[in-house]
């Protein structure tokens, strides 16, 4: 990049060269002036807008430079009025005059849309303001000729529509009266309209921005020939997203270029949309790296790629940098320049020149005769201008932005007056570069661009053609010899700029480093018994002193420390003596046989457990009984004590009787409660059917069975009985059967009269016995 030092000049100064194809220049005077757009002229020149303090009869006036195709001023004039006037934007007309809008503002900030009518030299044929009732603000970003020599122009609105801000379009004849409006708004948001077109339909296309998602989202509105919306879409994703430019491209699709938040490699990133002729997404880029990359202005250039300006803080000269980008046709970046100073310098419009190469306009503060000037850089193709000028490698995204229908419109009424309007002149040029032909070329290389926190980096000069060096690290003057070197202890992005000269001649270029994270942590590990860490040792004991280092996910030493907390595994044993069975808790199992068993739980810090069950299992080693005639035998000698039980007494004992045997009196239903082994168990109930002895001399020997029975039964006169005779009678005495005995000791007899109660009668010589019998 080739520039000469500093030289100011005044209003009507030329400058000649051998080749006058690209230039670097500043205007305005002793205060601020601001560039907003330019058109190019039909000779070649251009004729720019923006607003001036320096010059006028208010605060802020609108502020109009005529150039030829050097760069150089035909004319100055400044509009406005005792307040404040800004010029946004201008257009050539058919009748070779100018067409511009802006805002005015009256004593409480409110203001109305500004539209002024210039011939070729700058005088106003005639001018409007457009708004509503006072107090309320109204302001125009964007004005172009329509196809039937009228106006059409777009900005913003509180005097109209739903509520807030509006989106607001108004329609004119070509002397300035209303045909008709428009506002997209919706109640209880805000909408913002910026840069409009008439598209090749006759029709007209208008962006902006909208708050209506809860942050900000880009808004792109599609109108017919009559103002009516023939679609509308809003474009962004989940933070704040704006569009202040818009043209439709040679496909009749759009383009569409502004700021996101949402999206991109840093706080803000440049924001390229483009959306097919019914506003269908086809694609979305952001621009960036890492700090903020603002996007002012996008055209589409001849052969159908995209050329965009705006202003970055991550790289170039200083504080904020006017940018220029290059893109081809589908967003993907060819390449990025940054101009400017120490200071703040931004872009606010871009063209491609009619016979190649850019411009661009915006304002800077970093040089030029004021705290701010408007400025007009001409490049070449590749985005060359002679000087300030840094080439930058942003990174490049394709966002996933969402696109949604929006509708809120109606139209709004206008209020015409000619506002009190002053043309003035003055302006100080100051010339920054100028293609002349500097043989020098600064240029340099490093031994790398990725490094880790304290790493060092060297910086080898390789330039041609200079006498003089000045390195410039993250803007601020480094060194002036000719190679240089630098240790980097902070994370983040740094850049490296050497400018290198002869004479007056210069050239810079810049390198940027990227300085990597190491990082650190701590490995927290709680393991029982021993712990295996990544330094392949085995820990049994707890600690917090071993480190290891690792490669973060950046390329850079990450230094790691065991925290280790080593818990124990346990053991333990239960010794358990139970009766029959036993359920074990700690497996939940139900244990039958004498064993040792065991199983694994969790203790309280985590680590196995080991429980060993020792178990007794004690029974009672026989429940049987044994019956003769009605008495009842336990079977099991072993016993340490018998209890007897009346099962039909809900097993209620039997007092005193607590020998192995029993004979019951009574007929019923016997069990036997047995403790063995200090084991409790209790045998089955035993059915006994006792005889009712009325009187029985014959004792013991005498016994009868079964009783009751089906008929048939035994009598056992046990041994050494003597004969007799057996009655037996109804329980009213009278007799069934009678029958003599001789001296056998089992009678086998059948009773053959109803089911009942009777009475036999036994008698010997000296015995005699009733017993009651009962036949089932």
């Amino acid at each position: 990049m080739k520039y000469l030092i500093l030289i100011i000049l005044f209003q009507f100064a030329k400058y000649t060269c051998s080749q006058t194809t690209i230039f670097h220049k500043y205007y305005g005077g002793p205060q601020e002036e601001y560039g907003y757009a330019f058109a190019e002229t039909l000779d070649g020149g251009f004729v720019v807008c923006g607003r001036t303090f320096s010059f006028g009869v208010g605060g802020w006036d609108g502020y109009v430079i005529r150039l030829d195709a050097d760069g150089d001023t035909l004319w100055t004039k400044s509009y406005g009025n005792i307040q404040y006037d800004e010029i946004q934007d201008i257009d050539i007309t058919s009748d070779g005059g100018f067409i511009m809008t802006g805002h005015t503002w009256t004593t409480d900030w409110a203001g109305d849309i500004y539209l002024i009518k210039l011939d070729a030299t700058g005088n106003i044929i005639w001018d409007q303001t457009y708004g509503g009732a006072s107090g309320l603000s109204d302001k125009g970003y964007s004005v172009q000729e329509t196809l039937d020599g009228g106006y059409i122009i777009s900005g913003t609105t509180e005097s109209y529509g739903a509520g807030g801000d509006d989106l607001y379009v108004i329609k004119t004849s070509s002397t300035g009266v209303v045909q008709w409006t428009r506002t997209v708004g919706s109640s209880g948001t805000s909408e913002a309209g910026r840069e409009i077109q008439q598209t090749s339909d006759g029709g007209y296309i208008v962006t902006g921005y909208t708050d209506g998602g809860g942050f900000l989202d880009v808004l792109l509105v599609k109108l017919n020939s009559s103002g009516l919306v023939q679609w509308s879409k809003v474009y962004g994703g989940s933070s704040y997203d704006f569009a202040y430019s818009v043209q439709e491209t040679i496909d009749n699709g759009f383009i569409l270029g502004g700021t996101t938040n949402s999206f991109g490699a840093g706080s803000w990133d440049a924001y390229l949309i483009k959306v097919s002729s019914n506003g269908s997404l086809q694609w979305s880029k952001t621009y960036g790296l890492g700090g903020e990359d603002r996007l002012q202005a996008v055209r589409q250039t001849s052969n159908g790629e995209y050329i965009l300006c705006g202003r970055a803080n991550t790289f170039g000269f200083g504080d904020y940098d006017a940018t220029l980008l290059k893109t081809d046709a589908f967003g993907n970046l060819q390449w990025a320049k940054s101009f400017g100073g120490p200071l703040e310098d931004q872009a606010w419009f871009v063209g491609e020149y009619s016979t190649g190469g850019f411009v661009v306009c915006g304002y800077a503060y970093s040089f030029g005769a004021g705290s701010r000037d408007l400025f007009m850089i001409k490049t070449d193709p590749n985005g060359i201008s002679g000087c300030n000028e840094i080439s930058g490698s942003l990174v490049t995204n394709t966002p996933s932005t969402s696109s949604t229908s929006f509708g809120s419109f109606s139209s709004g009424g206008i209020v015409n007056s000619v506002p009190v309007v002053t043309s003035a002149t003055g302006t100080i040029v100051t010339v920054q570069c100028d293609s002349v032909d500097c043989q020098i070329v600064s240029d340099f290389y490093t031994n790398d661009t990725l490094i880790c926190e304290g790493g060092t980096i060297i910086f080898t000069n390789s330039s041609t053609g200079a006498t003089a060096y000045q390195w410039v690290l993250d803007g601020v003057p480094f060194s002036n010899s000719v190679n240089t070197s630098n240790t980097y202890n902070t994370s983040g992005v740094s850049t490296m700029l050497l400018i290198a000269t002869n004479g007056s001649c210069a050239d810079s270029s810049v390198v940027t480093i990227v300085i990597k994270n190491p990082s650190s942590g701590i490995d927290t590990q709680v393991a029982c018994d021993e712990f295996t860490w990544i330094d392949g040792n085995t820990y049994l004991n707890s600690t917090n002193t071993p480190t290891w280092i690792l490669t973060n996910a950046v390329g850079c030493d990450s230094l790691v420390t065991l925290d280790l907390t080593i818990t124990n595994s346990s053991s333990s044993s239960d010794d358990i003596t139970s009766c029959d069975s036993y359920i074990w808790s700690a497996d939940g199992n139900t244990y039958t046989s004498t064993g040792t068993y065991s199983t694994t739980l969790t203790n309280a810090s985590g680590c196995d457990s080991v429980v060993t069950l020792n178990l007794t299992i004690n029974t009672v080693s026989d429940l049987t009984t044994s019956t003769n005639g009605i008495s009842i035998e336990a079977n099991n000698s072993n016993a340490s004590s018998y209890v007897w039980l009346d099962c039909a007494d809900n097993f209620t004992i039997i007092n005193g009787q607590t020998s192995q045997s029993y004979t019951p009196s009574n007929s019923g239903y016997y069990a036997v409660q047995i403790i063995e082994n200090d084991c409790i168990d209790t045998t089955d109930c035993v059915s006994i059917h006792a005889v009712e002895i009325i009187n029985n001399s014959f004792l013991q020997s005498l016994s009868l069975y079964p009783n009751p029975t089906d008929g048939t039964f035994t009598i056992d006169l046990g041994e050494n009985n003597e004969p007799g005779l057996i009655i037996i009678t109804d329980l009213s005495g009278r007799i069934i059967s009678s029958k003599k005995y001789n001296t056998n000791q089992f009678l086998n007899l059948r009773i053959e009269e109803p089911a009942g109660s009777y009475i036999l009668y036994i008698a010997s010589e000296d015995k005699q016995a009733r017993i009651k019998l009962i036949k089932k």
